[in-house]
């Protein structure tokens, strides 16, 4: 018989794999902080830790790139994007300011809306 090992790989991982995957997800953004401190340093990162038996054990046929590794991709490309300085300029221009409001100013203003609202209608 022939082993399929693209199926093989699909039962394997089950429910764990994408845990795994989030957790591998989640240091990326400390592990790119730490980067410039650890830049001559031999020290190995959690990420990199972690992110050993995914590197060691192949899958696939070898012709696409991995889901998980698209995935620490995608990542990599959110976390720069949002550290970028045009992501920060976006970030305070379009800041909306919280005002608090209690609850019964609240609903008072909905009774107006929902009065009004049938007023235009009739």
């Amino acid at each position: 018989g022939i082993r399929l090992a693209t199926i093989h790989d699909r039962i394997e991982e089950r429910f764990v794999k994408p845990l795994v995957l989030d957790r591998l997800c989640a240091l990326i953004e400390p592990a790119l902080e730490d980067a410039e401190k650890s830049l001559g340093s031999e020290a190995v990162s959690s990420l990199e830790k972690e992110l050993t038996p995914f590197a060691t054990t192949p899958s696939g046929v070898g012709l696409d790139v991995p889901a998980w590794l698209q995935r620490l991709q995608s990542e990599l490309e959110r976390v720069r994007t949002s550290n970028s300085d045009l992501s920060n300029l976006a970030e305070t221009m379009f800041h909306v300011p919280e005002t608090p409001l209690s609850f019964t100013p609240l609903v008072e203003q909905l009774r107006d809306w929902e009065k009004r609202t049938r007023e235009d209608a009739d």
